[in-house]
Protein backbone atom coordinates (compact mmCIF):
# COMPACT_ATOMS: atom_id res chain seq x y z
CA UNK A 1 0.00 0.00 0.00
CA UNK A 2 2.86 2.36 0.79
CA UNK A 3 4.38 1.76 -2.63
CA UNK A 4 1.07 2.49 -4.34
CA UNK A 5 0.54 5.69 -2.33
CA UNK A 6 4.05 6.78 -3.25
CA UNK A 7 3.27 6.31 -6.93
CA UNK A 8 0.05 8.28 -6.53
CA UNK A 9 1.87 11.21 -4.93
CA UNK A 10 4.50 11.15 -7.68
CA UNK A 11 1.77 11.25 -10.36
CA UNK A 12 0.08 14.22 -8.67
CA UNK A 13 3.40 16.08 -8.28
CA UNK A 14 4.28 15.63 -11.96
CA UNK A 15 0.80 16.47 -13.16
CA UNK A 16 0.48 13.24 -15.17
CA UNK A 17 -2.85 12.09 -16.52
CA UNK A 18 -4.04 8.57 -15.84
CA UNK A 19 -3.25 7.11 -19.31
CA UNK A 20 0.30 8.42 -19.34
CA UNK A 21 0.82 7.56 -15.69
CA UNK A 22 -0.40 4.03 -16.34
CA UNK A 23 2.16 3.67 -19.11
CA UNK A 24 4.93 4.68 -16.72
CA UNK A 25 3.75 2.24 -14.06
CA UNK A 26 3.38 -0.79 -16.34
CA UNK A 27 5.29 -3.75 -14.87
CA UNK A 28 8.68 -4.21 -16.45
CA UNK A 29 9.52 -7.48 -18.18
CA UNK A 30 10.19 -10.15 -15.62
CA UNK A 31 8.49 -8.36 -12.72
CA UNK A 32 5.95 -10.22 -10.62
CA UNK A 33 2.25 -9.45 -10.71
CA UNK A 34 -0.96 -11.34 -10.09
CA UNK A 35 -2.36 -13.04 -13.18
CA UNK A 36 -5.46 -15.03 -13.89
CA UNK A 37 -5.01 -18.68 -14.75
CA UNK A 38 -3.92 -18.89 -18.37
CA UNK A 39 -3.89 -21.80 -20.78
CA UNK A 40 -0.41 -23.25 -21.15
CA UNK A 41 1.18 -24.50 -24.35
CA UNK A 42 0.90 -28.04 -22.98
CA UNK A 43 -2.87 -27.69 -23.00
CA UNK A 44 -2.83 -27.27 -26.77
CA UNK A 45 -0.20 -29.97 -27.25
CA UNK A 46 -2.30 -32.43 -25.26
CA UNK A 47 -5.61 -31.74 -27.00
CA UNK A 48 -3.87 -32.01 -30.38
CA UNK A 49 -3.39 -35.75 -29.85
CA UNK A 50 -6.66 -36.54 -28.11
CA UNK A 51 -8.42 -39.36 -29.88
CA UNK A 52 -5.13 -40.52 -31.40
CA UNK A 53 -5.30 -38.65 -34.73
CA UNK A 54 -4.05 -40.51 -37.77
CA UNK A 55 -0.88 -39.64 -39.65
CA UNK A 56 -2.92 -38.15 -42.48
CA UNK A 57 -4.93 -36.05 -40.02
CA UNK A 58 -1.81 -34.61 -38.39
CA UNK A 59 -0.21 -33.98 -41.76
CA UNK A 60 -3.36 -32.27 -43.05
CA UNK A 61 -3.52 -29.99 -40.01
CA UNK A 62 0.02 -28.75 -40.62
CA UNK A 63 -0.68 -28.30 -44.33
CA UNK A 64 -3.82 -26.25 -43.69
CA UNK A 65 -2.19 -24.18 -40.95
CA UNK A 66 0.70 -23.38 -43.27
CA UNK A 67 -1.70 -21.89 -45.79
CA UNK A 68 -3.32 -19.51 -43.29
CA UNK A 69 -2.09 -16.00 -44.01
CA UNK A 70 0.44 -14.66 -46.47
CA UNK A 71 3.56 -15.77 -44.64
CA UNK A 72 4.92 -19.29 -44.36
CA UNK A 73 5.35 -21.40 -41.26
CA UNK A 74 8.73 -22.82 -40.33
CA UNK A 75 9.68 -25.72 -42.54
CA UNK A 76 11.15 -28.52 -40.48
CA UNK A 77 12.80 -31.60 -42.02
CA UNK A 78 9.84 -33.39 -43.56
CA UNK A 79 8.85 -36.72 -42.07
CA UNK A 80 6.77 -37.73 -45.05
CA UNK A 81 9.44 -36.90 -47.64
CA UNK A 82 12.25 -38.68 -45.79
CA UNK A 83 10.21 -41.73 -44.94
CA UNK A 84 9.08 -42.17 -48.53
CA UNK A 85 12.72 -42.25 -49.56
CA UNK A 86 13.48 -44.82 -46.89
CA UNK A 87 10.57 -47.06 -47.90
CA UNK A 88 8.65 -46.50 -44.68
CA UNK A 89 5.40 -48.22 -45.63
CA UNK A 90 6.57 -51.24 -43.61
CA UNK A 91 4.01 -51.61 -40.78
CA UNK A 92 6.85 -52.41 -38.36
CA UNK A 93 8.12 -48.85 -38.80
CA UNK A 94 4.83 -46.99 -38.53
CA UNK A 95 5.50 -46.17 -34.87
CA UNK A 96 8.64 -44.27 -35.86
CA UNK A 97 6.69 -42.32 -38.45
CA UNK A 98 3.86 -41.52 -36.04
CA UNK A 99 6.23 -40.39 -33.27
CA UNK A 100 8.20 -38.18 -35.62
CA UNK A 101 5.09 -36.52 -36.99
CA UNK A 102 3.82 -35.93 -33.45
CA UNK A 103 7.18 -34.39 -32.62
CA UNK A 104 6.88 -32.01 -35.56
CA UNK A 105 3.27 -31.15 -34.69
CA UNK A 106 4.23 -30.43 -31.07
CA UNK A 107 7.06 -28.13 -32.17
CA UNK A 108 4.75 -26.27 -34.55
CA UNK A 109 2.14 -25.75 -31.84
CA UNK A 110 4.84 -24.37 -29.54
CA UNK A 111 6.05 -22.02 -32.25
CA UNK A 112 2.60 -20.63 -33.02
CA UNK A 113 1.75 -20.38 -29.32
CA UNK A 114 4.91 -18.34 -28.68
CA UNK A 115 4.17 -16.03 -31.60
CA UNK A 116 0.60 -15.51 -30.40
CA UNK A 117 1.74 -14.67 -26.87
CA UNK A 118 4.33 -12.25 -28.22
CA UNK A 119 1.89 -10.57 -30.60
CA UNK A 120 -0.70 -10.10 -27.86
CA UNK A 121 1.86 -8.37 -25.65
CA UNK A 122 2.92 -6.18 -28.56
CA UNK A 123 -0.71 -5.26 -29.15
CA UNK A 124 -0.99 -4.25 -25.50
CA UNK A 125 2.04 -1.98 -25.91
CA UNK A 126 0.57 -0.37 -29.03
CA UNK A 127 -2.78 0.23 -27.31
CA UNK A 128 -1.01 1.88 -24.41
CA UNK A 129 1.02 4.01 -26.83
CA UNK A 130 -2.21 5.10 -28.48
CA UNK A 131 -3.64 6.16 -25.10
CA UNK A 132 -0.49 8.13 -24.34
CA UNK A 133 -0.61 9.86 -27.73
CA UNK A 134 -4.25 10.73 -27.20
CA UNK A 135 -3.28 12.41 -23.93
CA UNK A 136 -0.44 14.27 -25.64
CA UNK A 137 -2.87 15.46 -28.34
CA UNK A 138 -5.13 16.84 -25.61
CA UNK A 139 -2.24 18.59 -23.86
CA UNK A 140 -0.84 20.08 -27.05
CA UNK A 141 -4.35 21.22 -28.03
CA UNK A 142 -4.80 23.07 -24.76
CA UNK A 143 -1.35 24.66 -25.05
CA UNK A 144 -2.10 25.78 -28.60
CA UNK A 145 -5.41 27.28 -27.49
CA UNK A 146 -3.67 29.56 -24.97
CA UNK A 147 -0.82 30.46 -27.31
CA UNK A 148 1.88 28.35 -25.66
CA UNK A 149 2.10 25.63 -28.27
CA UNK A 150 2.21 25.53 -32.05
CA UNK A 151 -0.09 24.08 -34.67
CA UNK A 152 2.66 21.82 -36.15
CA UNK A 153 3.10 20.20 -32.73
CA UNK A 154 -0.62 19.52 -32.50
CA UNK A 155 -0.81 18.15 -36.03
CA UNK A 156 2.19 15.88 -35.51
CA UNK A 157 0.66 14.38 -32.39
CA UNK A 158 -2.65 13.82 -34.21
CA UNK A 159 -0.96 12.10 -37.17
CA UNK A 160 0.98 9.76 -34.90
CA UNK A 161 -2.17 8.96 -32.94
CA UNK A 162 -4.02 7.87 -36.09
CA UNK A 163 -0.93 6.04 -37.38
CA UNK A 164 -0.92 4.03 -34.18
CA UNK A 165 -4.48 2.94 -34.92
CA UNK A 166 -3.35 1.60 -38.28
CA UNK A 167 -0.48 -0.28 -36.66
CA UNK A 168 -2.81 -1.79 -34.09
CA UNK A 169 -5.14 -3.07 -36.82
CA UNK A 170 -2.23 -4.85 -38.50
CA UNK A 171 -1.15 -6.48 -35.24
CA UNK A 172 -4.71 -7.54 -34.41
CA UNK A 173 -5.01 -9.13 -37.85
CA UNK A 174 -1.80 -11.04 -37.20
CA UNK A 175 -3.23 -12.18 -33.87
CA UNK A 176 -6.35 -13.53 -35.60
CA UNK A 177 -4.26 -15.51 -38.09
CA UNK A 178 -2.18 -17.04 -35.31
CA UNK A 179 -5.32 -17.98 -33.38
CA UNK A 180 -6.65 -19.79 -36.45
CA UNK A 181 -3.33 -21.60 -36.88
CA UNK A 182 -3.22 -22.69 -33.25
CA UNK A 183 -6.79 -23.98 -33.46
CA UNK A 184 -6.12 -25.90 -36.66
CA UNK A 185 -2.92 -27.47 -35.34
CA UNK A 186 -4.59 -28.54 -32.09
CA UNK A 187 -7.60 -30.00 -33.88
CA UNK A 188 -10.09 -27.34 -32.78
CA UNK A 189 -12.59 -25.34 -34.91
CA UNK A 190 -10.59 -22.62 -36.72
CA UNK A 191 -12.73 -19.78 -35.36
CA UNK A 192 -12.81 -21.01 -31.76
CA UNK A 193 -12.00 -18.34 -29.21
CA UNK A 194 -8.58 -18.57 -27.56
CA UNK A 195 -8.63 -17.21 -23.99
CA UNK A 196 -5.62 -15.60 -22.33
CA UNK A 197 -2.48 -17.69 -22.63
CA UNK A 198 0.73 -17.64 -20.64
CA UNK A 199 3.14 -14.75 -21.02
CA UNK A 200 6.63 -15.58 -22.21
CA UNK A 201 9.58 -15.23 -19.87
CA UNK A 202 13.30 -15.38 -20.44
CA UNK A 203 14.80 -18.85 -20.07
CA UNK A 204 18.24 -20.39 -19.80
CA UNK A 205 19.38 -22.76 -22.53
CA UNK A 206 22.29 -24.77 -21.09
CA UNK A 207 22.92 -26.97 -24.09
CA UNK A 208 26.05 -27.26 -26.21
CA UNK A 209 25.83 -28.02 -29.92
CA UNK A 210 27.46 -31.42 -29.38
CA UNK A 211 24.91 -32.33 -26.69
CA UNK A 212 22.02 -31.39 -28.96
CA UNK A 213 23.44 -33.35 -31.86
CA UNK A 214 23.83 -36.38 -29.61
CA UNK A 215 20.17 -36.08 -28.61
CA UNK A 216 19.24 -35.92 -32.27
CA UNK A 217 21.16 -39.10 -33.02
CA UNK A 218 19.65 -40.94 -30.05
CA UNK A 219 16.11 -39.57 -29.92
CA UNK A 220 14.89 -38.44 -33.35
CA UNK A 221 12.35 -41.05 -34.51
CA UNK A 222 12.94 -40.28 -38.18
CA UNK A 223 16.65 -40.96 -37.88
CA UNK A 224 16.10 -44.16 -35.93
CA UNK A 225 13.66 -45.38 -38.58
CA UNK A 226 16.01 -44.79 -41.48
CA UNK A 227 18.82 -46.49 -39.60
CA UNK A 228 16.53 -49.47 -39.14
CA UNK A 229 15.94 -49.71 -42.87
CA UNK A 230 19.67 -49.45 -43.56
CA UNK A 231 20.42 -52.25 -41.13
CA UNK A 232 17.73 -54.46 -42.59
CA UNK A 233 18.80 -53.82 -46.17
CA UNK A 234 22.59 -53.96 -46.01
CA UNK A 235 22.74 -57.09 -48.11
CA UNK A 236 20.50 -55.48 -50.77
CA UNK A 237 22.43 -52.21 -51.27
CA UNK A 238 20.88 -49.35 -49.32
CA UNK A 239 22.96 -46.54 -50.84
CA UNK A 240 19.94 -44.24 -51.07
CA UNK A 241 19.18 -44.62 -47.38
CA UNK A 242 22.81 -44.02 -46.44
CA UNK A 243 22.86 -40.82 -48.50
CA UNK A 244 19.66 -39.74 -46.79
CA UNK A 245 21.23 -40.32 -43.37
CA UNK A 246 24.23 -38.19 -44.29
CA UNK A 247 21.98 -35.45 -45.61
CA UNK A 248 19.85 -35.44 -42.45
CA UNK A 249 22.95 -35.35 -40.23
CA UNK A 250 24.39 -32.39 -42.11
CA UNK A 251 21.07 -30.56 -42.10
CA UNK A 252 20.58 -31.19 -38.38
CA UNK A 253 24.04 -29.95 -37.49
CA UNK A 254 23.52 -26.76 -39.53
CA UNK A 255 20.11 -26.07 -38.00
CA UNK A 256 21.28 -26.74 -34.46
CA UNK A 257 24.39 -24.59 -34.83
CA UNK A 258 22.42 -21.68 -36.26
CA UNK A 259 19.58 -21.90 -33.73
CA UNK A 260 21.90 -22.23 -30.75
CA UNK A 261 23.94 -19.18 -31.77
CA UNK A 262 20.76 -17.15 -32.29
CA UNK A 263 19.28 -18.18 -28.92
CA UNK A 264 22.46 -17.23 -27.09
CA UNK A 265 22.70 -13.88 -28.85
CA UNK A 266 19.05 -13.05 -28.18
CA UNK A 267 19.40 -13.99 -24.51
CA UNK A 268 22.14 -11.38 -24.11
CA UNK A 269 20.11 -8.70 -25.89
CA UNK A 270 16.99 -9.48 -23.85
CA UNK A 271 18.93 -9.03 -20.62
CA UNK A 272 20.16 -5.63 -21.83
CA UNK A 273 16.60 -4.55 -22.66
CA UNK A 274 15.29 -5.71 -19.28
CA UNK A 275 18.05 -4.34 -17.07
CA UNK A 276 19.18 -1.22 -18.94
CA UNK A 277 17.27 0.00 -21.98
CA UNK A 278 13.70 -0.18 -20.67
CA UNK A 279 14.28 1.13 -17.12
CA UNK A 280 16.54 3.93 -18.39
CA UNK A 281 13.95 4.91 -21.01
CA UNK A 282 11.30 5.03 -18.28
CA UNK A 283 13.50 7.29 -16.17
CA UNK A 284 14.13 9.52 -19.17
CA UNK A 285 10.39 9.85 -19.83
CA UNK A 286 9.68 10.75 -16.23
CA UNK A 287 12.40 13.41 -16.26
CA UNK A 288 11.24 14.77 -19.62
CA UNK A 289 7.65 14.97 -18.44
CA UNK A 290 8.62 16.96 -15.39
CA UNK A 291 10.82 19.29 -17.43
CA UNK A 292 8.10 19.79 -20.05
CA UNK A 293 5.63 20.73 -17.34
CA UNK A 294 7.81 23.66 -16.31
CA UNK A 295 8.72 24.62 -19.88
CA UNK A 296 12.33 23.39 -19.93
CA UNK A 297 12.09 20.95 -22.86
CA UNK A 298 10.42 21.08 -26.25
CA UNK A 299 7.44 19.08 -27.38
CA UNK A 300 9.31 16.78 -29.83
CA UNK A 301 11.54 15.48 -27.04
CA UNK A 302 8.50 14.62 -24.92
CA UNK A 303 6.88 12.83 -27.84
CA UNK A 304 10.01 10.84 -28.66
CA UNK A 305 10.47 9.86 -25.03
CA UNK A 306 6.89 8.64 -24.68
CA UNK A 307 7.06 6.60 -27.88
CA UNK A 308 10.48 5.25 -26.98
CA UNK A 309 9.45 3.57 -23.74
CA UNK A 310 6.65 1.62 -25.34
CA UNK A 311 8.49 0.80 -28.56
CA UNK A 312 11.25 -0.78 -26.48
CA UNK A 313 8.65 -2.89 -24.73
CA UNK A 314 7.34 -4.08 -28.07
CA UNK A 315 10.81 -4.86 -29.37
CA UNK A 316 11.51 -6.84 -26.21
CA UNK A 317 8.39 -8.97 -26.68
CA UNK A 318 9.13 -9.61 -30.35
CA UNK A 319 12.66 -10.72 -29.52
CA UNK A 320 11.41 -12.94 -26.72
CA UNK A 321 8.92 -14.60 -29.07
CA UNK A 322 11.70 -15.25 -31.61
CA UNK A 323 13.70 -17.04 -28.91
CA UNK A 324 10.84 -19.44 -28.20
CA UNK A 325 10.39 -20.09 -31.92
CA UNK A 326 14.05 -21.06 -32.17
CA UNK A 327 13.72 -23.36 -29.18
CA UNK A 328 10.76 -25.09 -30.84
CA UNK A 329 12.84 -25.61 -33.96
CA UNK A 330 15.62 -27.20 -31.92
CA UNK A 331 13.12 -29.53 -30.23
CA UNK A 332 11.80 -30.61 -33.61
CA UNK A 333 15.29 -31.44 -34.82
CA UNK A 334 16.41 -33.40 -31.74
CA UNK A 335 13.08 -35.21 -31.40
CA UNK A 336 12.30 -34.38 -27.76
CA UNK A 337 11.16 -31.56 -25.50
CA UNK A 338 13.83 -29.48 -23.80
CA UNK A 339 13.30 -28.01 -20.35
Amino acid sequence: MTHRNGNTRRIARLGLSLPLAFALLLPRPGSARAEDVRRSVNYYVNISVEGKPSLDDMWERMRVAQEVGIDQMTRYPSTRESLSIAGMMDPELWDYQENDLRNTLRAEIKRVYAELSSVRKQADAVRQTRDVLKEIVDISGKRYAVGKGSQPELLRAQVLFHKMREELLLIENREKLLQIRLNVLSGQPPTASIPPIEELTEFSFPYAREDLFKMYQEERPLLLAIRRTVERGRSMSSATDIRELRYLDAEAMALLSSALASIQARASVLAIYRTSIIPQAEQALQATMEAYRVGKVEFPLLLDSALGVLSYRREYQALLGDTYVLKAKVESVVGKELR
